[in-house]
């Protein structure tokens, strides 16, 4: 999270774009709790940052 809070601040609009996702499903998780939605949202979310659902990011590859 914080890596990716950090992107803002360099202009990279899919660094913003990612926090906003971030930031948004949590509250809309958040205002929706107890209800099927709420991890849904939360799933979505993790899909469209990850490619995977799992929450865990992929390992990124160093450039020479």
């Amino acid at each position: 999270m914080r890596n990716r809070a950090a992107r803002p601040a360099t202009g990279d609009d899919d660094g913003m774009v990612q926090f906003c996702t971030m930031v948004g499903a949590l509250v809309l998780a958040r205002a929706t709790r107890g209800n099927p939605i709420s991890e849904e949202l939360l799933r979505a979310a993790r899909t469209a940052l990850t490619g995977s659902g799992t929450g865990q990011s992929e390992p990124r590859r160093r450039t020479a």
